[in-house]
């Protein structure tokens, strides 16, 4: 079973995993297939189309282009950094997008001899819960880097600690899915929001937001709201 790209050993399986392309097959080729390896032929290109390379759509170059552009202003800044939401309708693969805008460049820092040690994440994902609160995002996160989260912990304590890990580890991609699930009308939800701006402050790395009509959640109100780039992507990135 594929883990969720939400932990650690998910993610890493997600980055390292690489398709075969299958090989084109004549309709004589396949009619010559036992059932069985028929199956097997029709799964594998199953599997290419849902999980194989994204096609490289100029809405997603764009995207790509603002990430990276953003990951290099952010290393000259000790404060105020910049980040970017990607915003949408649902179902026409802002995940798909962003998850591998972020697996490109990690497989890219593989490449240039910048993976790390054994304690490098050049990248987390995680995903906004429903009916979010501070200590639940701040759980997100401890979920991914394998953190215990203790009864006792209170938000601060918490957030100093996940912080001081992501700084340990080197991080320096945060992709934060489903974003729409903070909605700043309520009043706990517009807490986890100040959650994520403290940890952004808190921590190297540049922050990725994707969700369903950002714009309307509250999330790009304020001073906050300036420092995000917001980017609408009305097409699939993947077919």
């Amino acid at each position: 079973m594929t883990q969720a790209i939400s932990t650690r050993e998910g993610w890493s399986a997600f980055v390292s995993e690489t398709l075969d392309k299958p090989l084109p097959t004549t309709r004589a080729e396949l009619d010559a297939l036992s059932p069985g390896d028929r199956a097997m032929n029709r799964e594998a290109r199953k599997q290419f189309m849902i999980r194989g390379p994204v096609v490289n759509t100029a809405q997603f170059a764009a995207i790509e282009r603002e990430i990276l552009r953003r990951l290099m202003l952010n290393q000259y800044k000790s404060h105020g950094k910049l980040g970017v939401i990607v915003s949408g309708e649902p179902n026409i693969g802002k995940t798909t997008t962003v998850s591998h805008i972020a697996r490109r460049f990690e497989r890219r820092r593989r490449d240039i001899g910048r993976a790390g040690g054994g304690n490098s994440i050049p990248v987390i994902y995680v995903s906004v819960p429903p009916s979010c609160t501070p200590k639940l995002m701040l759980g997100e996160f401890a979920h991914f880097l394998g953190l215990p989260v203790r009864a006792h912990y209170n938000t601060g304590e918490l957030m100093n600690t996940v912080a001081s890990v992501i700084a340990a580890c080197g991080t320096e991609l945060i992709i934060v899915d489903e974003i729409h699930n903070i909605n700043q009308k309520y009043k706990q939800m517009g807490e986890a929001s100040d959650t994520l701006e403290q940890l952004s402050e808190k921590c190297p790395g540049t922050f990725v937001y994707a969700g369903v009509d950002v714009e309307a959640s509250g999330e790009l109100d304020g001073t906050r709201g300036r420092q995000i780039e917001a980017i609408r992507h009305p097409e699939p990135a993947q077919i």
